[in-house]
């Protein structure tokens, strides 16, 4: 019993990260393990999940929709800014994806509004279909007179609600990011 009281009053005490690191680098060198722990989560990274936790929360609650939830996220790929009209039902979240920005539209169709988002510039090149989850997303390539790099969209409608991500990203990276989101 007072081995079990023990372990609690210790596992209690464990509230800070500090406390955290310092018994789980006890328990190795106690177990004669060398391996390096590296615990990759700092204030900036939390910061920012909160941050686009909060946006798809406003967004939801505005626009009196579900929002998709992305489970796969390239490297060098974070949250930005987000805006919303209630008045267009439209929403738009930047993401900054190297050193490019990755737009995710969302349009809340009503209808009695005539709206439309599909204003992208350049010549569309390719355009694939991909179904995930019964919903059709278009994937195209498209590509702008003055500039080297292609971009691509993806688009869907779920729910009387178009969805759109576009921007300088690689067509593989997009489809995994779409692959692996919750709708």
């Amino acid at each position: 019993m007072a081995a079990v009281a023990l372990a609690c009053i210790f596992a209690a005490s464990m509230t800070s990260e500090a406390n955290r690191r310092y018994l789980v680098n006890s328990m190795r060198i106690w177990s004669g393990d060398d391996t390096k722990t590296v615990v990759d989560n700092d204030e900036e990274n939390e910061r920012v999940n909160i941050d686009e936790d909060k946006a798809i929360a406003d967004i939801e609650e505005k626009l009196g929709i579900e929002m998709p939830r992305f489970y796969y996220r390239p490297p060098h790929f974070r949250f930005l800014s987000y805006e919303i009209s209630e008045l267009t039902e439209i929403a738009k979240i930047e993401y900054q994806y190297g050193s490019d920005v990755i737009f995710f539209y969302i349009n809340k169709e009503a209808k009695d509004t005539s709206s439309n988002i599909n204003s992208a510039h350049g010549d569309d090149r390719e355009s694939q279909k991909i179904t995930k989850d019964n919903i059709e997303i278009s994937v195209e390539k498209v590509q702008f007179e003055d500039d080297e790099e292609s971009c691509y969209i993806a688009e869907w409608k779920a729910n009387d609600t178009l969805y759109r991500i576009s921007g300088r990203i690689e067509k593989a990276e997009l489809k995994k990011i779409i692959k692996n989101m919750e709708f």
